[in-house]
């Protein structure tokens, strides 16, 4: 418009040169185009290109060493992320070896998450979604995944130490390419798999020679991998099929982004969790506490173990939120990596805290299991970018054999409108085309 405004002017002129001699046709006095340039004046101009000017100086602008300020950002990004998920650890550590009622625990930290949330969506700082009851219904088998995944990390912190839990939470990518291959049909490469091998054998090493070892511990870890990926894997088919469906316009649906769904599964999670610590922790909680007092139930002050407690769940919630950010900013695979380091800077700083007896063998068998962690990210950039090794293509027709046995398609027969004077031959003798559906 602008351009437009100059070349106007211009022509302007002309006419009104023309005019003065004698021509015909001068622009109206209240014409659109006497309002555009009243609207843009020189001044304007100039302060548009100031700001356009001031926008790529600041982009480009580089701190000394050649740092970008897109790269300190960043940089202050992933800083943020390890820091709030080390005192989240450490927080939670400390209120569990205090107070060994983890339901109560994760219904404080859901608790504190559904709350940040709520004033996020007050302050308009995101806008909140139209919740439906078809989203409700979505939403309400992957709160209580989260749910469990939440209640199994808190009850394995409290049997075992946080350096190990953190080994077993290394098999994720193990869960994740299980429960891809089964719900998503997304099936690894040769390579990927090759790449579970030292996960599992390094969490192996990790927990036979884990000095605070028990299966309780183990079982829960476990746990919260399987309810964590699954949740995962059925978010990213729920975020797929409801794009589709509003690409197609076959019905009329509100796509939730990932931050407006890890929102409404974290509330959901917190309405599921009131009745289960109730069940769980709340009776052992009160015939402890009428029994021998309130000084019993914890060997910290109340108040100190509410403050923890309310700091975990506002550490946990910033570790999420910075992941999105970060995720934004950076390809998955850079995440992923970034995620490895995170976990390697979490086991570092709780055996430093905590001061843990660690042996050799542990920490081969962690650092094999984070290795393994690494490489099955870097496998997945090879997947995308379609480079495979020389026995793939037999293994990938191996999976597809399997997933067909557990994935039958339907045959249906197309349905064809009769006009008048068609000829119904075809479909008299049941020969016309079929459609499959997976």
């Amino acid at each position: 418009e602008l351009e437009a405004a100059r070349q106007g002017a211009g022509a302007t002129g002309n006419n009104g040169a023309s005019d003065n001699n004698g021509g015909a046709g001068a622009e109206p006095a209240g014409s659109g185009f006497s309002r555009r340039k009243r609207q843009f004046r020189g001044a304007d101009i100039a302060r548009v290109r100031v700001k356009t000017v001031d926008k790529r100086s600041l982009k480009d602008f580089a701190l000394p060493f050649g740092i970008k300020l897109k790269t300190l950002g960043l940089g202050a990004l992933f800083l943020s992320w390890y820091v709030s998920n080390v005192y989240f650890n450490v927080f939670n550590k400390r209120v569990l070896n205090a107070f060994p009622y983890p339901g109560v625990c994760t219904l404080i930290h859901l608790a504190v998450g559904s709350l940040c949330m709520a004033v996020i969506w007050g302050t308009r700082l995101k806008k909140a979604p139209q919740v439906r009851a078809s989203t409700i219904v979505a939403v309400l088998p992957l709160g209580a995944l989260h749910l469990l995944g939440f209640a199994f990390t808190n009850a394995s912190l409290g049997s075992v130490a946080v350096s190990f839990t953190h080994t077993i939470k290394a098999l994720e990518p193990f869960f994740t390419a299980i429960f891809s291959a089964l719900i998503l049909g997304s099936i690894p490469s040769l390579i990927s798999m090759l790449a579970l091998v030292p996960i599992v054998s390094g969490v192996m090493v990790a927990s036979f020679t884990e000095a605070s070892f028990t299966w309780g511990g183990l079982i829960f870890a476990l746990g919260s991998n399987f309810s964590f990926q699954l949740r995962n894997v059925l978010s990213k088919q729920y975020m797929t099929t409801k794009a589709y469906e509003s690409q197609e316009g076959g019905m009329s649906t509100d796509v939730l982004d990932q931050v407006n769904l890890f929102a409404c599964i974290t509330i959901t999670a917190c309405v599921l969790m009131f009745p289960c610590a109730y069940f769980l922790d709340f009776n052992r909680l009160a015939a402890a506490a009428g029994a021998q007092g309130v000084s019993a139930v914890a060997s910290k002050p109340i108040g100190q173990l509410l403050w923890w407690s309310f700091l975990a769940g506002l550490c946990r919630f910033a570790d999420v939120l910075v992941s999105y950010a970060i995720l934004a900013q950076v390809t998955p695979v850079t995440h992923s990596v970034g995620n490895c380091l995170k976990r390697v800077i979490v086991i570092a700083a709780s055996i430093f805290i905590f001061k843990n007896p660690v042996s050799s063998k542990n920490v081969a068998g962690t650092m094999l299991a984070i290795t393994g962690v690494f490489l099955y990210s870097m496998t997945k950039r090879l997947d995308q970018q379609g480079r495979r090794l020389p026995f793939d293509p037999i293994v990938r027709k191996f999976s597809r054999n399997i997933q067909r046995f557990f994935r039958k398609p339907r045959r249906a027969k197309k349905k064809v409108e009769r006009g008048e004077g068609s000829d119904d031959k075809g479909d008299d003798e049941g020969k016309g085309p079929l459609e499959y559906y997976l």
